[in-house]
């Protein structure tokens, strides 16, 4: 049987490989295309938010400083190149493939403080405690999330993208006829 963190991190990597597969069948100009009536973010944009989240985890558990780690959501990098160049966003999304590939489990125990915006009307962001494992699991979800409006945003331009893409996992296993919950 696979165990917990296992599954964490083939969750992880199989929707970075979504995001990847994206960036590969769609061209440099669907990259940087921001269809203004549907949404206010190219694709590249969706992509350097994703990386941004992940790098939040990976920065604090480089440090590998357990009591004193911050995994700062509020940390992002935008106006970067990974915004226009997709040769870039694959770049690191294979890098990222790597690390998690080899992230070790003891990796996943590191607990962290969590700092993120909270609210929408002001900024007041909190710090919350977690590790390393709870938020993989966010950010998984999370990216499977943008990896639906991605595919809205290429076939607004008329690529053809998989239907599969950005579906979460629980979709995909109702699809499958192998649903657990009760009616």
């Amino acid at each position: 049987m696979v165990g917990t963190y296992q599954l964490i991190k083939q969750g992880n990597i199989e929707a970075l490989e979504q995001l990847r597969e994206v960036l590969k069948t769609i061209g440099d100009n669907h990259y940087c295309f921001q269809p203004s009536e549907f949404t206010s973010s190219s694709i590249g944009e969706h992509i350097r938010h994703v990386l941004d989240l992940y790098s939040a985890i990976f920065q604090a558990d480089d440090k590998q400083k357990s009591a004193e780690e911050l995994i700062d959501y509020d940390c992002r990098a935008r106006g970067t190149p990974v915004e226009s160049e997709r040769s870039i966003g694959l770049a690191l999304i294979t890098r990222l493939l790597e690390k998690i590939s080899e992230l070790p489990d003891a990796a996943l125990d590191q607990e962290a403080d969590v700092k993120t915006e909270i609210t929408l009307r002001e900024s007041h962001s909190i710090q919350i405690r977690s590790n390393v494992a709870r938020e993989l699991v966010f950010t998984a979800a999370h990216t499977v999330h943008h990896c639906a409006i991605i595919r809205l945003i290429a076939r607004i331009q008329g690529c053809s993208i998989d239907d599969n893409i950005g579906l979460a996992p629980a979709t995909l296993t109702y699809l499958r006829g192998q649903t657990t919950c009760a009616p």
